[in-house]
């Protein structure tokens, strides 16, 4: 008997109860690490279809944002066109016409306060307020000429003379923007950020 021991187990003395258990337990093994494997394999499968999940939230929302981004835009292109167009609108004018002047500016003034929340770029507020103020002033200016006044230090002509030059002014600007808005509406990801 001493020829079969090899380890802890004594094969010479292994009867078939024993050889059974102790092959059920290989076989348990064998088993649990298939298994382990499986499962190993499954849940790389889960973060693979996770990380893609992920991916396609992260393109939507640049998606959703690009589009929000892009209504500043366009709302932006249409109140600079109001402010190029070389027209006063007076209260004996259509209703339609003062209520579409009014839908232009009140939507360029909603995108624009949302814009210190909706661009990276701070210098885009910033840019929508400068173009804010300078399309009112441009409003008042030309109801003041339409008034056929000045506005204190300024002659009537020299007011005329600054009214005809806005159209040119607000004509330039959106190649300004295009600079401005950029990196913004850019659809694809940024190095190192998810937006």
């Amino acid at each position: 008997m001493e020829n079969c021991g090899l380890g802890i187990i004594h094969w010479c003395s292994l009867d078939w109860q024993s050889a059974s258990t102790l092959i059920a337990g290989f076989a348990a093994v064998a088993a649990a690490v298939v298994i382990g494997m499986k499962q190993t394999e499954i849940l790389k499968s889960q973060v693979e279809i996770s990380n893609k999940q992920i991916n396609l939230e992260e393109a939507k929302i640049r998606a959703d944002l690009f589009d929000k981004r892009m209504e500043t835009y366009h709302a932006t292109v249409e109140f600079l066109l109001l402010i190029s167009k070389n027209e006063e609108i007076t209260c004996n004018e259509h209703y339609e016409k003062i209520n579409s002047k009014q839908k232009t500016m009140q939507a360029f003034n909603i995108k624009m306060r949302e814009s210190e929340f909706l661009f990276e770029n701070k210098n885009v507020h910033k840019e929508l307020k400068r173009i804010w103020y300078f399309g009112n002033e441009v409003d008042m200016n030309r109801i003041n000429l339409a008034n056929g006044c000045g506005s204190g230090e300024i002659t009537h002509q020299e007011l005329m003379a600054t009214v005809c030059n806005y159209p040119t002014i607000a004509h330039d600007e959106p190649s300004n923007l295009a600079n401005i808005f950029r990196d913004d509406l850019s659809i694809f990801p940024k190095q190192n950020k998810i937006l």
